[in-house]
């Protein structure tokens, strides 16, 4: 990849590149957070199968 000569052509080439790094920032952040929740919600659905087999086997007795 080339550079351009033209400062104004730089400047532009230099933004462009910036906001695709922040949009690939933003993404990734994004893909964190939903990794970071699985847990919580894989606990809370664990927990919520729990109870309901509880409730169950309480019931058949």
């Amino acid at each position: 990849m080339t550079q351009p000569d033209d400062p104004a052509l730089l400047r532009e080439e230099i933004e462009r590149t910036r906001e695709e790094i922040v949009d690939t920032i933003a993404r990734l952040r994004g893909k964190a957070d939903r990794v970071s929740r699985l847990p919580v919600v894989l606990l809370a659905a664990s927990g919520f199968g729990l109870l309901v087999l509880v409730i169950l086997l309480l019931r058949r007795r």
